[in-house]
This record gives C-alpha cells, sequence and structure tokens, in this order.
C-alpha cells in the first residue's frame, strides 16, 4: 500500500491538536469557562447510561436511518447482498457520494435492523488526505489507534503524556503503517461534549445514545487496498451485545 505519510502526518497531527482544543481544552488553555461533567465512578452494576433509553430513527449516515427494517431495502434493485464482504447480514449499494469521491456503501443489519453504514473504496492518497483533513472541520474528535501490534488510547495519553509526547507517540504509530495489512483510526462526533474523560472506558460509559462513531480503516487483501468508512452508534451497538451477552 503506497501512502504519502509525510504529508498525512502532518495533517493528521494537526487534526489531533484542532479535536483536542475540543476534547481536551485544559491542554491547550482554551474554553477554560466550560464546565467539565463528573465521570461516573464504575460499579459492579451495569449504569444505566448503557442499559440505554429512548433512541429511533436517528440518522447514521445520510437517508439511512438506525433500525430501519432489512424489508425496506432488500425488494430495492440498487441493493445487492454482500454479507460475505461484511460477515454478517448486511446489503450493498454503489456509487454513494461522499466528500467528492463516489464509494459503495455497505448496510449492516443486526436482528433484521439497520445498524451500521460502511462506505468503502479502493485506497488512494489524495482520498485519505481528504478525509483526515476533514474530519475535525465536520466535529470529530480522534479517540484510538490501532493495528496489530498496538492500541494507543489517545485520551488517556493526552491527560497522562500531554500533549508532546502524544503527537510523538501517534508519529511512532503512523511510521509502521505500510507495513501494516489493517489499521484503524476511531473517532466520535462531538468530541467537547467528553471532554472530562480520562480514557476510552469513560468515553463509552458517557456518550449519548445518538453520538455517532466514525472508524476510519485500511485494509489490504489479495485483490489490493482498501478504505473504509464506517459510521455507527457505539453506546448502541455496545448494548445491543450486552443484551446477546446475557443469560
Amino acid at each position: 500500500m503506497s501512502k504519502t505519510y509525510s504529508i498525512v502526518g502532518v495533517l493528521l497531527s494537526i487534526a489531533l491538536i484542532v479535536c483536542y482544543k475540543m476534547f481536551a481544552p485544559d491542554l491547550f488553555g482554551t474554553n477554560k469557562s466550560r464546565q467539565s461533567r463528573q465521570s461516573k465512578q464504575a460499579t459492579n452494576e451495569m449504569p444505566d447510561s448503557i442499559r440505554g433509553g429512548g433512541f429511533s430513527n436517528a440518522t447514521i449516515f445520510k437517508e439511512y436511518k438506525y433500525g430501519q427494517p432489512l424489508s425496506l431495502y432488500s425488494s430495492n434493485t440498487e441493493y445487492t447482498d454482500c454479507s460475505d464482504v461484511f460477515g454478517q447480514t448486511a446489503l450493498c449499494k454503489e456509487n454513494v457520494q461522499f466528500l467528492g469521491h463516489m464509494f459503495t456503501a455497505g448496510l449492516l443489519f443486526d436482528n433484521q435492523q439497520l445498524t451500521t453504514v460502511s462506505l468503502y473504496t479502493p485506497y488512494s492518497d489524495q482520498l485519505y488526505t481528504t478525509i483526515v483533513s476533514s474530519l475535525p472541520q465536520n466535529n470529530f474528535g480522534l479517540f484510538l489507534l490501532k493495528d496489530s501490534k498496538q492500541q494507543i488510547d489517545v485520551l488517556e495519553s493526552f491527560k497522562t503524556k500531554g500533549s508532546d509526547l502524544t503527537l510523538k507517540q501517534i508519529n511512532e504509530f503512523e511510521s509502521r503503517l505500510a507495513d501494516e495489512p489493517e489499521i484503524n483510526f476511531s473517532f466520535v462526533e462531538n468530541p467537547q461534549q467528553y471532554q472530562s474523560c480520562k480514557n476510552i472506558t469513560e468515553l463509552l460509559l458517557q456518550l449519548k445514545d445518538d453520538t455517532r462513531g466514525l472508524d476510519l480503516s485500511l485494509e489490504e487483501d489479495t485483490e489490493g487496498s482498501w478504505l473504509y468508512l464506517t459510521f455507527s452508534f457505539p453506546k448502541k451497538d455496545l448494548q445491543n451485545m450486552i443484551k446477546k451477552e446475557t443469560f
């Protein structure tokens, strides 16, 4: 995979700084007047925020709404079965435009209901650069980096190590990207709402049901290099997982 990391590395660092003026304003001396919410202390009981409350018809991406039935799309000839691509019930539609580029949109269903929209397309440096530079402008903040060897909790790193060491750690992570078959950048919408969170665990506990997550993934297979943009509601995903594990 030929990635222009000298350019993208700079853009990602800029994106991080912009995001963490929202996510961690105390580190940058900005937004001092905002009141931080107190983090909930962990207990043996599942927090109400994880159990969930009222939530319906929230927009995942464009016209796609959380909970829409599979039958709404399965009878539409524009959509074809692509469950083999995602390893779960999924329908795909080609030529979906986003950020001036055409993607294939994968609609992922759980229990016959729409939960996730994943856009994918062959990788290109230009597209990757466009996406990375656009995310802060669209109010998405980075909180996790992950590959086969390492996982970086960006929230925890900023809180404990400060911005300089965190950006150094991220640059070191980036230097390995060309050799990794799969890497993932996880973002959350409206990061300023969660500026008090010390780590990913606190973030998940405090997330609102209707806060979107976005995963930017780069993957390689026998057919080439691919870029995925996956929109979902992380809190709802966690609630659904817990329901399945309950016995």
